[in-house]
């Protein structure tokens, strides 16, 4: 056995890994700057949305920003969609 992690130490998600024939390879732990930057991005998400949410509001009130909301989800998700397929294009050279 070539594992990372010993047998007394693992954890059970690494049991339940190997269990299913495979190896856990990426470390699962969060340091506390780690956790704290995700926090950070977390809440300036929400932040960033607040602080925007006041011109849809006033140019069409609830529906606006109900369907602004759903719009830039799309939006978003075609964007990222188009650069994870020019990164894998890129990379499979």
């Amino acid at each position: 056995m070539d594992d990372a992690v010993p047998d007394t130490t693992m954890s059970a998600d690494e049991a339940a890994l190997r269990a299913q024939g495979h190896k856990g390879e990426l470390p699962r732990q969060f340091s506390a700057f780690s956790a704290l930057s995700l926090a950070f991005v977390i809440t300036n998400s929400w932040i960033g949305y607040a602080a925007v949410f006041v011109t849809p509001l006033l140019a069409g009130g609830g529906p606006a920003v109900f369907w602004g909301v759903i719009v830039s989800f799309v939006i978003c998700t075609l964007i990222s969609k188009s650069r994870a397929q020019q990164i894998y294009i890129e990379t499979e050279n």
